[in-house]
């Protein structure tokens, strides 16, 4: 089983009050992101339509660094230029190409909605979704240096004089189009605004494919997590397009409680912890009152991974490894209060030296066991690395001859072999000399 969380949400739709999901991308979903040690390969379409969205330039990386506001991860969109290919450019004809005399088989319109965190605003184009970074063709949704939203369906809606995206920000992007009246709207959920405009209905296709994260210029592109992506092959109508922005928004933003397990003890990436830690953490909190934990949690699955090379880390562990340990600990630990436990620890034994640990709370919700997805709460990735072994010392061979009679001369170039990297410099002296 990969260990695995992201969120995206395309949305397309058929037919008025019609649309059909064409593609679901949905990272608080257990196993539905694939990744090997470089990072994310595969994000799988929850819609059924097998539209799973690809690697196209370097590699994703989940779970995210940091979570959205909800308290959910995505998928790290980095610091760089990188980007995931969610339709091939021959494939958004059945939702982006209306014109049908260039074999384009769209019909009533489309709709996309994404869940994302900004984690920096650069000093480009952020570049978030579509198939160009012009104005002139294709379909985009950004925004600029200054956190200015915007969207194109060849022609800028641009929204100046409004709250901009600022670092930090978890923000729903929603663009919904309808080819009969050619109307469009571009909603964002820090504004819970849209502004609207008219473009006649056309072959909205490019020679280039739908990316996430960036498009066609290298020097724009997105750097923030991705939690959902919905696509529908037509307009929604007025009412399902507020539906399926609130539940968005309901997901990733409203609650603001981390409503999964939180504040990890040692820290994430914390370094010479004991070999008998104290692993702790805070219960994830309940939704409707994030001043007390989650009364539906029953019990905390505490995942526990050791990568052998701290120095090479992979961008995540492997929890297929057959060295993978699960400890299944109570919600309350005190049954006869009644009361979910504010905070729980467990102690771990037979850690080794000088290793790095991966480890996961997951929130159960009354799981038949610890793998039922259904009812669990999965939780972030931490991790530590145990302290580290003492140096060995080599003084040099010939130091033995200070023990034999007579006179000698005695090489003190020793060398100190260092396994932890903790050794900065070397200092030899002579304490005493022999009698």
């Amino acid at each position: 089983m990969k260990r695995v969380i992201a969120c995206l949400s395309v949305l397309l739709m058929a037919g008025m009050g019609q649309a059909a999901l064409i593609q679901h991308l949905d990272a608080s979903l257990p196993g539905s992101v694939v990744t090997d040690v470089n990072g994310v390969v595969e994000w799988i379409d929850q819609s059924g339509n097998g539209n799973n969205a690809v690697i196209a330039r370097q590699p994703v990386i989940y779970p995210s660094t940091s979570v959205l506001a909800s308290g959910l991860s995505g998928l790290d969109f980095g610091s760089g230029r990188y980007n995931l290919r969610l339709f091939e450019s021959e494939d958004t004809d059945s939702w982006l190409n209306f014109d049908a005399g260039a074999g384009g088989t769209a019909t009533g319109g489309f709709a996309v909605l994404i869940a994302f965190k900004a984690d920096s605003v650069l000093n480009t184009w952020n570049d978030l979704i579509g198939n160009s970074t012009t104005l002139t063709d294709g379909f985009l949704m950004r925004y600029s240096s200054s956190g200015v939203m915007s969207a194109s369906l060849e022609g800028n809606i641009q929204k100046n004089a409004q709250q901009n995206v600022v670092a930090g920000d978890t923000i729903i992007f929603a663009f919904n189009y309808d080819a009969a009246t050619g109307a469009c709207e571009f909603w964002d959920s820090k504004n819970n605004g849209s502004l609207t405009g008219t473009k006649a209905a056309a072959d909205f296709t490019t020679s280039r494919h739908l990316t996430l994260g960036t498009m066609d210029s290298s020097s724009r592109y997105f750097h923030g997590m991705v939690g959902e992506v919905k696509i529908f092959d037509d307009v929604l109508s007025a009412e399902d397009f507020q539906a399926e922005r609130d539940a968005m928004v309901q997901k990733w933003i409203v609650s603001g409680a981390p409503v999964k397990a939180h504040a990890p003890q040692p820290g994430v990436g914390a370094t010479h912890v004991p070999l008998d830690p104290v692993l702790s953490w805070t219960t994830g909190l309940d939704p409707n009152d994030p001043e007390v934990p989650n009364p539906a949690i029953t019990g905390h699955n505490l995942w526990l991974s050791i990568a052998y090379d701290p120095a090479n880390p992979p961008a995540s562990p492997d929890w297929k490894d057959p060295g993978i340990q699960v400890f299944e600990i109570p919600a309350d630990a005190n049954p006869a209060d009644g009361n979910v436990d504010p905070n729980s620890s467990y102690s771990p034994t037979g850690l080794q030296r000088d290793a790095l640990y991966f480890w996961i709370v997951d929130e159960s919700l009354g799981a038949a066991d610890k793998e039922d997805w259904a009812n669990i709460i999965t939780g972030a990735l931490w991790s530590f690395e145990t302290i580290t072994s003492a140096p060995e010392v080599d003084a040099g061979s010939n130091i033995v001859t200070w023990l034999k009679e007579g006179t000698t001369t005695v090489d003190l170039n020793g060398t100190v072999t260092d396994v932890t990297g903790d050794v900065t410099a070397t200092t030899w002296s002579v304490v005493s000399s022999p009698p």
